[in-house]
């Protein structure tokens, strides 16, 4: 593979053996300082992509593999964006499951050349956004705990100093709070986990751009860019979502008497 990639592409299939001093990303060819000159006289592939020859090993598996044809039509490339499903598809696609869609256009050269640099930062202002906004419930979940923990302690002080008079009716209003409070800590912990895998996936959705940006040619960062903004769009919502959770939480308590069966209750006020 080495020995062919340092051999320009275009004299070898003529049996010529001349050094490739460049790599087109765009054509998938090695080229010598000749066919580079020619290359880059021609207005329609004068804006691709050139790696130094070097730099091909370099290119990491999932840019280089990277799939731009459709799934369920092998033989045609996703040319086409549809805005209200916020997905790259196919011709085939467009005729059929698509084919009611009202906002689907064809990615050309001029968009991907006018649009995918903004589309680019949006993305990575998305990105901040998003890790930002899990930052900050991360860290707010361990003081949530703390103070929910807090709250267990003092309940359980109050349940055992009433708890000979009361051992029956005490007992299962204890076991009842333990397990609200123990549902909603869980709850934050498990809200903690799914910020954090978050965080990790916009580290390395952003990763993948990169390489993308570097190594990739503009249709495949077109196509992989609009995968990964459907992602952060989720992965926003879901910490919206979390945001917006009833997990800050106040805990009360009401004793009265001489209703014992209603002596202890508990109530949950998120703000």
């Amino acid at each position: 593979m080495a020995a062919v990639m340092n051999q320009c592409e275009i004299c070898f299939k003529d049996g010529i053996l001349s050094t490739a001093v460049m790599y087109c990303v765009n054509c998938k060819h090695p080229l010598c300082k000749t066919c580079l000159t020619n290359h880059s006289k021609f207005r329609a592939i004068k804006g691709h992509k050139m790696l130094p020859v070097d730099e091909i090993s370099k290119i990491p598996d999932f840019v280089r593999n990277y799939d731009e044809f459709c799934i369920d039509h092998s033989d045609e490339k996703r040319e086409y964006l549809c805005t209200e499903h916020k997905k790259c598809i196919c011709f085939e696609c467009l005729k059929d499951q698509h084919k009611t869609c009202t906002s689907v256009c064809k990615i050309t050269e001029v968009t991907l050349e006018t649009e995918l640099h903004s589309e680019i930062e949006t993305f990575r202002k998305q990105v901040l956004i998003i890790d930002e906004l899990a930052g900050k419930l991360i860290d707010s979940f361990p003081e949530d705990v703390v103070v929910l923990q807090k709250k267990i302690l003092s309940a359980q002080d109050q349940l055992k100093n009433l708890i000979s008079k009361l051992q029956s009716s005490l007992h299962r209003c204890e076991t009842q709070f333990k397990a609200k409070v123990s549902t909603m800590c869980e709850q934050i912990k498990l809200d903690m986990k799914k910020c954090k895998i978050i965080r990790e996936s916009t580290v390395k959705r952003s990763q993948e751009l990169n390489e993308f940006v570097k190594y990739g040619d503009n249709f495949k960062i077109f196509i992989k860019l609009e995968e990964l903004k459907s992602e952060n769009i989720e992965d926003e919502k879901l910490l919206h979502e979390i945001n917006n959770k009833t997990h800050r939480t106040e805990v009360s308590f009401t004793i009265s008497q001489p209703d014992f069966e209603n002596l202890f209750s508990c109530s949950f006020r998120s703000h």
